[in-house]
């Protein structure tokens, strides 16, 4: 029997009821069970939220409920933040970016504004920096040993050591947060691809490992927080650059025989000066270390004392091969040339050159950081509801480093062959000279070393008492006053390395095996020595002893800081509105010691090529107000309004003395 029309619909209309229906029993089911479960208990009122959900729920409530315009990044527990360090954690928030050093994120910068421009905070006073400024370094610090960083994007009173951009305040675990004995251990692995590239360098393997303990003492009125964190991180690096293009023929600038002419004769195919390719092994090692002792035996007394310690060194290992065409010394001579356009310009992209020089280096980077941070924060509850807050701190951070170039040559010469300088992606070299077979050399005189010495220091103290107020739309009045002392010392040595003759063997005991490049279509090997076991055969000079007005300076800086601040919990008609208003002075002075360097220009000044001391400063004022404010439309949307008048503190290398031509008697430095 056929079935109508209607008959079909009506069957189809029921075989969907039937499919839905098992659905719908199913959660009918689960709904009166979970009914049924939470009439039979009645006292499960609360739900417990861990985890990175929590997490993200404990930085989001610090946003709504901070009166400043602020990002925030938690801990979801001590020691799980994942990143290598806490430069990688707050780069990703909105308005924050991270400018890369090898490879690691190290410099903040916060809406588009420089590393300087911010200020640098640990567990809310001033951090060094083993810069050159005053950006902090941030991979210094371990994401395992922080609790907590807050970005404040809008100034306020209270807040000592602001930037102009933002300010970044990094803070660590809080024992009595917690509740019981809490271990955390986390080791990790890590591999490089390129395996090691150098004979002398480090291998492909890394680790991450930390450790973190927290307890409570005395019935939870004393707690400790400890954690450790050690970071081993090997870097393999292939690179390849090209030396500037140029016609330099039709400039009358250097020489060159054989480059075609493009159009009218003046005009010639653009050619290379040089080229330069190499493989480095690095090793970044930190080691770090973060403890906070906290007592709090009644409510009216809370005292805190931590501590951060940080060692990073880095080693790095540099083979390179140099091929200088000659074009600036006695002229580069090409032949089978080949040409290629390449946005719009006739470049020489293929052919031989002869007239040139290969170059091998050696170069060898060690750098040592300690930074060194200890804090003591009280605060009292005293009588009409006065609370008092002493905060003393200490930081210094130590920097040594040591650069030296150790530079080679083949002891025959040799024509340089090379294809697809068209392309970025392949381009070959090749020569038949032996780069396996060197020697030492003077010529050209390149080997040289550095060697700085940073020193940067802060001591800081502050006091401020703070009430609460029922005084109409005031509800609290905090006020005090800071006092930061820095020091900054700066000792860059820079020497030329120069062999008792002009080439010189390389010792047996310091070859090591030939180094491969594989870069490309570049597919050579090259030798490689020990560079810190021939320093005997070089003299170091100082190098350009007009630059010590630049490369050894001291900073001192003194910085007293009076502030109120009044927060406001009242209303805009039926909108609640809430936030602070205040005001800083600040008091600075400073001064610098250097050296400048006299050319002999000025009449009356000591004789050419002398070396004076400097010392200049001074002091001046500035008053900061700011205001921030809440408006709280519904209990999800909130309109933030900040204004505020805030400065940015000069670099502290722009701080220093030394200038031409002074009048003063010469020093050596």
């Amino acid at each position: 029997m056929k079935s109508s029309a209607p008959q079909r619909s009506q069957n189809a209309v029921r075989q969907r009821a039937l499919r839905i229906s098992p659905i719908a029993a199913a959660c009918s089911t689960l709904m009166f069970a979970m009914g049924a479960a939470y009439a039979q208990d009645a006292s499960l009122d609360t739900v417990t939220v861990t985890g990175i959900r929590h997490a993200i729920e404990t930085s989001i409530a610090a946003k709504r409920n901070s009166d400043s315009i602020v990002e925030v990044v938690s801990s979801e527990d001590i020691g799980k933040l994942p990143d290598t360090s806490i430069a990688d954690a707050i780069a990703r928030l909105p308005g924050l970016a991270a400018q890369r050093v090898d490879g690691r994120p190290s410099a903040i910068s916060i809406r588009g504004l420089g590393p300087d421009y911010s200020g640098a905070l640990l567990n809310g006073r001033q951090v060094v920096s083993s810069g050159d400024g005053r950006a902090a370094e941030y991979d210094q610090f371990p994401s395992e040993l922080v609790s907590q960083v807050i970005v404040y994007k809008t100034p306020d009173a209270a807040l000592i050591g602001q930037g102009l951009s933002g300010t970044i305040d990094i803070r660590p675990l809080m024992p009595l947060d917690l509740r019981g004995q809490q271990v955390v251990l986390n080791v990790r692995g890590e591999q490089n691809s390129n395996g090691k590239l150098s004979p002398d360098g480090n291998g492909a393997l890394g680790n991450r490992v930390s450790a973190s303990y927290v307890n409570q003492f005395a019935d939870y009125t004393i707690g400790l927080a400890l954690g450790f964190a050690h970071l081993d991180t090997p870097g393999q690096e292939k690179k390849y650059e090209a030396w500037r293009y140029g016609d330099y023929l039709q400039w009358s600038q250097g020489t060159a025989t054989g480059v075609p002419t493009v159009g009218v004769a003046v005009d010639h195919a653009a050619f290379i000066q040089g080229f330069e390719a190499s493989v480095t092994s690095s090793k970044q090692v930190r080691d770090g270390l973060m403890g906070v002792l906290e007592f709090k035996p009644n409510k009216d007394l809370h005292s805190v004392v931590d501590l951060y310690y940080s060692k990073f060194t880095q080693d790095r290992v540099e083979h390179h091969w140099v091929g200088d065409l000659g074009v600036w010394s006695g002229g580069a001579n090409f032949a089978n040339v080949g040409t290629s356009v390449v946005n719009g310009d006739t470049i020489v992209s293929s052919g031989t050159a002869a007239n040139g020089r290969s170059l091998v280096y050696d170069k060898t980077f060690h750098r040592t950081d300690e930074i060194t941070s200890l804090g003591w924060k009280n605060e009292l509850k005293l009588a009409d509801k006065w609370t008092a807050v002493a905060d003393l701190g200490y930081s210094r951070a130590n920097r040594d480093e040591k650069y030296i170039q150790s530079v080679a040559k083949p002891v025959a010469g040799g024509t340089f062959t090379f294809s697809g300088l068209n392309s970025t992606t392949n381009p070959s070299w090749a020569t038949n000279q032996d780069l396996t077979a060197v020697q030492l050399t003077n010529d050209p005189n390149w080997a040289e070393m550095k060697a700085p010495k940073y020193t940067d220091e802060i001591k800081s103290a502050r006091l401020a008492g703070k009430r609460d107020l029922d005084w109409g739309v005031v509800s609290k009045i905090e006020a005090g006053v800071g006092y930061n002392q820095r020091d900054k010392n700066v000792q860059m040595g820079e020497y030329l390395l120069s062999l008792a003759s002009t080439n010189v063997a390389i010792p047996a005991s310091a070859i090591r095996p030939s180094v491969p490049i594989n870069i490309g279509g570049i597919n050579t090997s090259i030798a490689a020595w020990d560079v810190p076991s021939i320093m005997g055969l070089y003299t170091a000079t100082a190098k350009n002893p007009w630059d010590a007005k630049d490369n050894h300076y001291g900073v001192h800086e003194k910085i007293t800081t009076a502030f109120v601040k009044l927060d406001v919990d009242s209303s805009l008609g039926e909108v609640p509105m809430r936030g602070n208003v205040g005001v800083q002075a600040v008091h600075s002075q400073q001064n610098s010691n250097g050296f400048a360097w006299n050319d002999g220009g000025t009449a009356g000044a000591p004789s050419a090529g002398a070396l004076v001391a400097v010392n200049e400063g001074t002091s001046y004022n500035d008053f900061l107000p700011s205001l921030n404010l809440a408006f709280n439309l519904k209990s999800d949307l909130i309109a933030r309004l900040g204004l505020a008048k805030t400065m940015a503190r000069p670099r502290m290398d722009d701080m220093r003395a030394g200038s031409d031509q002074p009048k003063l008697s010469p020093i050596s430095p």
